[in-house]
């Protein structure tokens, strides 16, 4: 009885210092593990000369606007606040989350299909580019 009281603690001292976790791999350093989800620099591109339409997508809130624009029309997109110079503004609470990326007339219909696709829009539609101005 006492060897087995002694196998039993040395068992479970042995245990209480392995680390747990399912002995996986943990992050170095105690640092988180990267997610899979990082936000796209700000892209310093101009809009399609051609452009005479943009695509205005609502986003959902905390979307990154810069990747949604490189999903619906590539990396080098164009995309702006649908509140900076327009002489009729969206309004409400989602106005922030509104923004245009023009389009060229060729690129129009697929990228309002993606954009209308994409998990992080709301809403999209074509609208007059460039907006007007006040």
């Amino acid at each position: 009885m006492c060897l087995l009281a002694g196998l039993l603690l040395v068992g479970v001292s042995l245990a209480c210092g392995r680390p747990s976790g399912g002995g996986g791999p943990s992050p170095s350093g105690g640092q988180p593990a990267p997610s899979a989800r990082q936000p796209v620099p700000i892209v310093g591109s101009q809009p399609p000369a051609s452009a005479r339409q943009a695509v205005s997508v609502q986003l959902k809130p905390g979307a990154d606007p810069n990747a949604v624009a490189a999903r619906v029309l590539g990396p080098n997109a164009f995309i702006r606040s649908a509140t900076r110079g327009a002489a009729n503004p969206p309004i409400g609470a989602a106005a922030r989350r509104t923004y245009l990326i023009p389009v060229a007339p060729e690129q129009e219909g697929t990228a309002l299909g993606r954009a209308r696709q994409d998990a992080d829009v709301e809403y999209a539609d074509l609208v007059p580019w460039p907006p007007d101005l006040p």
